[in-house]
């Protein structure tokens, strides 16, 4: 038994160096599987994140183009182009507004040395006139808003038609006062001469009479 025992105690511990190389050497495989597992993630972490950093730096240039594209967009609605202030229209509306107010200040001191237009008939003329001179003032004060630069948001498109809404409303107010100024020196024409008519019937009656 102890020969056998000496004779069998090398093989064992020969098999024992063995089995702890081998375990050594797949641990030690392992280890380098894992190593290399590791490195390809690093790489591919590293690699997500240039993309990630490189994708939102294209946004954000993007984003900041589109802006300043917007921005540029919105800076020169606020600019008054040289053909807005270059319309006909302009010089249309100014000119009515002069004529506009030009018979809301005379016509009532015309009327007042009339002797045919009655009272009820001034106080009214006075309130119409009034009205027209505001409504003057207030389609200029429009216009002018419209040809000063930061004072609306417009395209030169939305400009010309507000343009030609004040042009519309000028005209008719002054129309409308240049209406009520005929209207009522004609009034006073007409009943002059009905007096006058009258007169010279009762002057011819008269003479008749006389007669």
């Amino acid at each position: 038994m102890v020969l056998f025992t000496m004779a069998i105690n090398p093989l064992l511990s020969a098999q024992r160096l063995r089995e702890w190389l081998q375990q050594n050497r797949t641990q030690k495989q392992y280890l380098q599987t894992q190593i290399a597992e590791l490195k390809i993630y690093l790489e591919l972490t590293e690699k997500g994140y240039r993309l990630a950093k490189e994708g939102l730096s294209t946004i954000s240039n993007l984003k900041e183009s589109e802006f300043s594209l917007h921005k540029n967009r919105l800076d020169s609605l606020w600019i008054v182009s040289a053909s807005i202030r270059g319309s006909p229209r302009l010089r249309q509306i100014t000119d009515m507004h002069g004529r506009l107010n030009q018979i809301c200040r005379q016509l009532p001191s015309a009327l007042a040395g009339k002797q045919h237009i009655q009272r009820s008939e001034l106080d009214y003329s006075a309130r119409i006139l009034s009205g027209l001179y505001q409504e003057g003032q207030s389609v200029l004060i429009m216009m002018l808003g419209i040809l000063g630069n930061g004072n609306f948001q417009m395209d030169d498109q939305q400009r010309l038609v507000q343009l030609e809404t004040c042009f519309q409303k000028m005209q008719a107010a002054y129309t409308a006062a240049a209406r009520l100024q005929e209207g009522l020196l004609t009034l006073d024409a007409q009943r002059q001469n009905e007096e006058m008519q009258i007169q010279t019937r009762r002057a011819f009656s008269g003479i008749n009479e006389e007669r």
